[in-house]
Formats: structure tokens, sequence, C-alpha cells
């Protein structure tokens, strides 16, 4: 009798995942998912119809706010004198004699870029990578229903969705190693 009671609720959650297709389908909603594999979402879902897109090009860049701010990090790197931007307490601890010293001091009084050359390029590829983070955009231009959109998203943006709700079914259909177990 258990596994009657089973089937009567797989029938049941059927029939009500049914219903939420319908009126997702009804009412022009989209439900997204990520699941690669066919086997691990509801037929009673994929049956329901599907939504094709052609991404057609992809293009990335920094935005304006962060080019004029990559420029002036850089410009004044490149323009303020070395005891400001090129770590002078490194800089004195390289000199070993007093002669060494005295041109350290003297070279930290050029701009950062003749300062300390090495020092002034490895934080300017700090910066770039800073600046690559947080202000680059990528748009997409895709293709959906006959019409062209334009996609505009960041490194920053990121979905955030509760997955716990359904883990253990799905924790299920693995075993112990990580592999899928097979179905009989």
């Amino acid at each position: 009798s258990k596994e009657t009671q089973k089937d009567k609720e797989k029938v049941q959650d059927n029939n009500e995942i049914k219903d939420f297709a319908r009126k997702l389908r009804h009412y022009g909603l989209w439900l997204l998912g990520t699941e690669q594999d066919g086997d691990d979402i509801w037929k009673s879902i994929r049956q329901f119809g599907y939504t094709e897109l052609t991404a057609i090009e992809t293009d990335a860049g920094l935005t304006k706010r962060g080019k004029r701010k990559q420029w002036r990090q850089i410009f004044k790197y490149k323009v303020f004198p070395g005891c400001f931007v090129s770590k002078p307490g490194r800089r004195w601890a390289e000199s070993l004699f007093w002669e060494d010293k005295l041109k350290t001091f003297f070279k930290m009084l050029l701009p950062g870029t003749w300062a300390n050359g090495k020092q002034f390029f490895k934080t300017r590829n700090e910066i770039y990578a800073k600046i690559k983070q947080k202000y680059t955009v990528f748009k997409t231009l895709f293709e959906w229903e006959g019409k062209m959109y334009w996609l505009y998203f960041t490194n920053m943006q990121k979905l955030s969705y509760d997955t716990t709700a359904y883990s253990k079914p799905y924790d299920n259909k693995f075993d112990d190693a990580g592999n899928r177990k097979k179905y009989i």
C-alpha cells in the first residue's frame, strides 16, 4: 500500500506541475532553468513549449566612468613624484650604500615612471585589473521571436535563487563518488 500512496503523491505532484506550467504559458511568464540534462527537468514543464534565443554579437568595454577613473589613477602615477607613488620604504631598503641612498632620494623627486619604472608598471597593471573587474560592461545582441534585443550586464551582477528546496531528491541522483546513478 506504500507504493500506491507514493504513486498517488507523484500523480498529484505531476498534476500540480502541469497546472503551473499551463499558467506560465497562458500568462506569458518565463521559467528560467540552468539544468543541462533533460532528465532533470519535469516532462510536464518541458512539453509546454520553449524559447529559443540566437546570440548574434557580444561586446565588452569599460563604462565612461571606468575609463575616466582609470585615466586619472594612471595619470597620477605618471606625474606625481616617486616618493608618493613608488613605495619609498621599499626603495630605501633596496639601497645598500649611502651613495645609493642619495641617488634614490633624488630619484624619488622625479615622476613615478622614472623614479621606479618596475613599480609603476606593476601598479598600472593592478589598476587595469581592478577597473576592469568593476567597470566592464558586456553587451549581447540577441534575436528572440524575430526581434533584436540588447542585454547589458556587468561582472558585479549575479542571479541568486534558492536551490535548497529540491536538494535532497537531486542529491539522490548521484552516488558517493559524484557519478550519476543508472536508472533501471
